[in-house]
């Protein structure tokens, strides 16, 4: 079955093929799918040029897996380059094909060709984690998730559960056509979502504006190995295209205290806790009960990766762990080696955040 594919790493050329396949994992207008391929893997801090595994059958692109840089600082301060997998697509028709491990062994070629000792996953769906298990890829962490269900009781026109179906209806089918809702348009949508939060303590704000300088400064250092938060991180990291954020500030003529809030543009009521920071763990614990004054969505973190003393609160602000029935973490960290001495040993203890990830 194999001999039928030909397994190459990304050049120019390929882009406009891999605008048609990504099409497939994230079905939407075209215009958004190349900005989120250029800001994923043409304007990465980390690693500048696209690095993708594409299967060809024939002409036509059926299956592809890519790079993208993160930045990793051990507790001695060192960092290294890790490669990040993702966006596994297979073409329907060419899945149970064993097309995953003609991937990963193009995958592993191209980083170790470029010097980087060893691959991470973060965002990996349960099936993907599974092809993982089987190919050389060491679970090496794993961190659960919370979530505090919605208040408020749906009422009125907008909330009405027919209207809100044809709704969700009318926006998936937009997608698929390619068209793409305005901003304006989703911006009100995530404001509204957030309604009830302006105000509701008299030091905290909210605002569409990110203050990078600020994240960096007041963004926590574990004692483990860790993602590194400087402003150019967040300056990248927060021009996500497949997400709007929204910054809840703790100011009393001065920023002390940060989270940074994610919401998927067609679902808007569901709000992610992506990051947080503040001089004080109190202040951390205003701006979640801010937060929580958004009665309309429901709020979700991962939990043991917040700021103490956030963490071990939530569950008395309402929080309930999301993961136990499902019996699978949020967020499972993979890692697998290319070549030489990985510079990542087993047995490290690992931090990760949601904005560290793809899912926030």
């Amino acid at each position: 079955m194999a001999e039928e594919y030909r397994v190459v790493p990304y050049a120019p050329e390929h882009r406009s093929a891999v605008l048609d396949l990504h099409g497939r994992l994230l079905p939407r207008a075209r215009s958004v799918n190349e900005r989120y391929f250029t800001w994923k893997y043409e304007e990465n801090p980390h690693i500048a040029e696209p690095l993708l595994a594409l299967v060809f059958s024939g002409n036509h692109l059926v299956a592809m897996r890519g790079l993208c840089g993160t930045q990793w600082v051990a507790r001695g301060q060192t960092s290294e380059t890790v490669p990040a997998a993702e966006d596994l697509i297979i073409h329907p028709a060419h899945r149970n094909r064993g097309l995953f491990l003609l991937i990963d062994r193009k995958l592993v070629e191209i980083a170790a060709e470029r010097g980087y000792s060893r691959l991470i996953s973060l965002s990996a769906n349960s099936a993907t984690r599974g092809l993982q298990d089987i190919t050389g890829w060491d679970r090496v962490a794993a961190f659960g998730g919370s979530t505090r269900q919605p208040l408020q009781v749906p009422g009125g026109l907008a909330d009405n559960p027919v209207i809100r179906r044809w709704r969700t209806r009318g926006t998936a089918l937009a997608r698929r056509t390619g068209i793409e809702v305005p901003r304006p348009v989703t911006a009100l949508s995530v404001d509204r979502a957030l309604e009830g939060v302006e105000g509701a303590l008299p030091s905290v704000r909210l605002s569409a504006a990110p203050n990078v300088d600020v994240f960096e400064s007041l963004s926590p250092t574990p004692d483990a190995l860790h993602q590194a938060h400087t402003a150019e991180f967040f300056d990248w990291r927060l021009r996500n295209p497949d997400r709007e954020y929204r910054y809840l500030y703790w100011d009393d003529g001065g920023i002390e205290g940060y989270l940074i809030l994610g919401l998927q543009p067609s679902n808007p009521r569901r709000v992610m806790i992506v990051d947080g920071g503040a001089t004080d763990g109190a202040i951390l614990l205003d701006l979640v009960n801010a937060l929580g004054c958004a009665t309309r969505p429901s709020l979700t973190a991962l939990t043991s990766t917040l700021p103490s003393p956030l963490g071990d609160r939530l569950p008395r602000l309402g929080f309930v762990e999301s993961d136990a029935a499902a019996g699978e973490p949020m967020v499972e960290v993979f890692t697998r080696t290319t070549s030489g001495t990985a510079a990542i040993q087993r047995g490290e203890r690992w931090h990760t955040a949601l904005i560290d990830t793809m899912l926030g």
